[in-house]
């Protein structure tokens, strides 16, 4: 059986150093928080977890997110899942006219971020799965952002994300496996995501 209060709660404590390694290489304060996708054809994402401040900062936000956040309204989330790209980094977002973002309504137009990676947790799918048509499986995102303009250096800050990113797949694995039990049993009520 699996915690999965405790299983955010774990994630969490991750992210601190992860938010915590990004802080120190470029000089701002960093957040990070992992998204996952939901709805048929994956069409939105939600906040499974964040760094411990950014938690606290966020959680009535994070707690009333429903399905708001679609991928097709966001710019970082749709160029990976529907543009082909392998990662999103802009350090500039006040300033990029293409960028969209479903967040936006909820912080008056002015995000509380300035700069942002966003790296898909995912992995290629297996050979086995002959009639795949997409390349990857993708579960989820790992998002990193700064209130600072200019705080990352794209050749070296995407490979540190894209190590955590990696490295994640396989508990988000996990999760979306229990979950999926979890929709499939008939007897399975929602206690407040304390069972699985």
């Amino acid at each position: 059986k699996y915690e999965l209060a405790q299983v955010k709660e774990h994630l969490s404590r991750s992210l601190e150093s992860v938010s915590r390694a990004y802080s120190m290489v470029t000089g701002t304060n960093c957040r990070v928080a992992i998204k996952i996708l939901g709805g048929s054809g994956n069409s939105f994402v939600k906040t499974l977890a964040r760094d411990s401040a950014s938690a606290q900062s966020c959680h009535e936000k994070d707690k009333s997110e429903g399905k708001q956040h679609t991928v097709v309204k966001n710019t970082d989330y749709n160029l990976i899942l529907n543009g082909g790209r392998s990662y999103f980094f802009c350090n500039n977002i006040p300033s990029s006219k293409e960028y969209i973002n479903t967040s936006k309504d909820e912080y008056g137009e002015k995000l509380p971020y300035a700069a942002a990676i966003v790296l898909p947790v995912r992995s290629a799918n297996s050979q086995q799965c002959e009639g795949a048509t997409d390349k990857y499986r993708c579960l989820g995102f790992l998002a990193v952002d700064s209130a600072a303009r200019n705080a990352f250096l794209e050749k070296y800050d995407v490979q540190l994300g894209a190590i955590v990113a990696d490295a994640l797949y396989s508990v988000m694995d996990l999760l979306a496996t229990v979950r999926q039990a979890q929709d499939d049993h008939p007897l399975t009520e929602d206690h407040g995501g304390k069972h699985a």
